[in-house]
């Protein structure tokens, strides 16, 4: 993950974060199964909604 940081003005800042997709795609997986367990869709079960 990288940082980088623009001063615009005396108390302005742009900040520009890069982060992997391999980094995102794990933490996407993780907040899907975490979710999935929880929501409530007709025609499923309560925790077995599917993920895609």
């Amino acid at each position: 993950m990288q940082f980088e940081v623009k001063e615009i003005d005396s108390i302005k800042r742009h900040l520009l974060v890069t982060v992997p997709s391999d980094d995102l795609q794990k933490i996407e997986s993780e907040i899907l199964k975490d979710v999935s367990k929880s929501v409530s869709l007709p025609g499923f079960r309560k925790g077995r909604a599917p993920i895609g």
